[in-house]
């Protein structure tokens, strides 16, 4: 497991802020309370802060305060609310803390390392091993002169053996809700891409695999290979059982995977997607105390769960996630990267992905996920049936141009 140890803040005679005492003192009061370990002291001080601050920019028509010339490891903003973040952190309110942190980094044109570290730190110790990786590989795109800065964190990556990531690629942001994976060397064909480790321990439930420190794995369900619609509903019915009785921990695995909200998806899917999970799961109510895979699940537990609409519509979302990240029988973290494309460079062989073509350092490494080829029409429809998006690679943009010049 990769290590989750912590900068620890001390109270320090170094000036945040020079043309507010009230801003300045706050903080200072903070640094006190949070090293005599008092959090929830400092946290109170830290949330002043902030509000002073804004209370500040309001006041001053959108100007902040000014930081003091000695303070130089990061902007005035990205302090407050890292301290804020921290806070949180020590008091394992681990949700309230990560957007924070995350506004650290955002406040600070330089890159706030010490933020992108706490934020990996906690999302890995929440087992949002996912949301980790994507963070250090957003902040590395975003800050490349970082690098160094967290090293550590990079060559934890390297050597875990839950998440050995291949040096010659790197995650890369291209929308709010989309990722991929791009080459930072020259990668020749027929090379397997490692990004996840091969031999790691699984623990094997009733169709249901579960990757140990990693991510949920289902069987058929979210690989479309049901023969048969008993099939259908025991896969989903053990998905279901499992969200249900793991609500948090399944949360937490699937954070930053697509999509992040029921709104991203297109409104046709979600739409269809509704209707048939709402069926299959009446048909698991009907089926408990019959079929031996739902053993352990209740019909109080699905009624409770109907009866909470927040929480309903979160384990649906997660049924999507799943069925939108599939991959050789499960949801794997780094592999779910890959995008799609057509004319891909890149296949599953087993639980593996092969170059398929030369590929040039910067090129994105794609997948095709129909795992056939077929005419635009179709191609496109049946991407938008099971992975909810129209394809806009490079053959299918050619293709619509010649028939739409």
């Amino acid at each position: 497991m990769l290590s989750t140890a912590t900068t620890q803040t001390s109270s320090t005679a170094q000036q945040y802020c020079s043309d507010n005492e009230e801003l300045e003192r706050a903080l200072v009061n903070g640094n006190e309370a949070f090293s005599r370990k008092d959090y929830e002291s400092a946290l109170q001080f830290y949330e002043k802060a902030l509000i002073i601050y804004n209370e500040h920019v309001n006041n001053h028509q959108g100007a902040a305060p000014i930081a003091s010339p000695s303070f130089v490891a990061t902007t005035l903003s990205s302090i407050v609310y890292y301290k804020v973040g921290l806070a949180y952190f020590y008091l394992e309110r681990s949700e309230e803390a990560i957007p924070f942190f995350e506004k650290a980094i955002d406040h600070d044109p330089n890159g706030y390392a010490n933020a992108c570290t706490m934020l990996f730190n906690l999302l890995w110790k929440i087992n949002s091993c996912v949301q980790a990786i994507i963070t250090v590989h957003d902040f590395l795109n975003r800050f490349p002169k970082k690098e160094q800065a967290i090293q550590p964190i990079l060559n934890n990556l390297k050597n875990s053996k839950y998440w050995y990531m291949d040096p010659r690629i790197r995650i890369v942001k291209l929308t709010e809700d989309n990722y991929c994976v791009q080459a930072v060397d020259d990668i020749p064909v027929e090379e397997v891409i490692k990004i996840f480790d091969e031999s790691g321990q699984r623990d094997e439930v009733k169709g249901v695999t579960i990757v140990k420190d990693s991510l949920l794995c289902t069987d058929q369900f979210i690989t479309g290979t049901c023969t048969s619609d008993e099939e259908t509903m025991v896969t989903i019915g053990i998905t279901i059982k499992h969200l249900i009785q793991n609500f948090k921990k399944f949360q937490n695995v699937l954070r930053g995977l697509h999509p992040r909200k029921i709104e991203q998806a297109p409104t046709k899917f979600v739409e269809g997607w509704k209707t048939f999970f709402f069926e299959q799961l009446q048909l698991v109510k009907q089926n408990l105390g019959v079929k031996e895979e739902f053993e352990g699940l209740t019909l109080e537990e699905i009624e409770h769960l109907e009866s909470d609409p927040q929480r309903l519509e979160e384990v649906l979302r997660m049924t999507m996630v799943i069925k939108l990240n599939g991959f050789v029988g499960g949801v794997y973290g780094l592999a779910c990267m890959f995008n799609h494309s057509c004319e891909e460079n890149c296949e599953k062989v087993d639980e593996k992905i092969v170059t398929t073509k030369n590929i040039k350092k910067g090129d994105y490494l794609c997948l095709n996920y129909m795992g056939f080829d077929d005419t635009l029409a179709n191609r496109r429809k049946y991407l938008l049936e099971h992975f909810a998006f129209e394809c806009e690679c490079p053959r299918c943009k050619e293709k619509l141009w010649l028939e739409n010049p």
